[in-house]
């Protein structure tokens, strides 16, 4: 019998550490080129998809599995990190207000909120007033001219929409 002694050089390398930043979206948010992975130089897959493109408009609601895939060129060992983005549904900014048209005489105006499933509203009344959090109030505006109401709703997602309509205050004539 023969004893064969050999001697071998193993290198451990350390893999790479990998980071992956995402944030949740609403619908009606533009698509986006994902690119927040590092180090750079990786591949990116959505739902198992090689893509790096986050077609929003074309996903349905819900979670979606992102995964980050690198391998160092120095040593070539790989690793791979995941997170997931929930696309969200966005609500529907609506109101109503009246009465319209009307005069300085008659300028007590009510707003009422017409969205449904909202956490919280901003009114921007058009005269420099920001009402938060009321569905529906009174308001008298003091001064004639054209106001632009500004209506922001956000629902439990955090997603947002809002809507603009014009109110006009006439002068008194007698």
């Amino acid at each position: 019998t023969s004893i064969f002694n050999q001697e071998v050089h193993i290198e451990v390398n350390q893999l790479p550490q990998l980071s992956l930043n995402t944030e949740d979206i609403c619908i009606g948010e533009s698509s986006f080129t994902l690119n927040s992975g590092y180090p750079e130089g990786g591949v990116y897959f959505i739902d198992n998809i090689n893509t790096n493109f986050f077609d929003v408009e074309n996903f349905t609601t819900g979670p979606h599995t992102v995964r980050y895939e690198y391998t160092d060129t120095i040593t070539s060992c790989s690793n791979t990190i995941e997170d997931i983005i929930t696309i969200s549904e966005s609500p529907d900014a609506d109101f109503s207000f009246g009465p319209q048209t009307t005069d300085l005489e008659n300028s007590s105006i009510y707003f009422k909120n017409r969205s449904s499933d909202i956490e919280s509203s901003i009114w921007n009344l058009g005269d420099g007033t920001i009402i938060n959090d009321s569905l529906s109030f009174w308001y008298t505006y003091n001064d004639t001219g054209t106001f632009i109401i500004t209506y922001t709703v956000i629902n439990e997602y955090n997603c947002t929409d809002t809507i603009t309509d014009n109110i006009i205050i006439n002068p008194t004539y007698s």
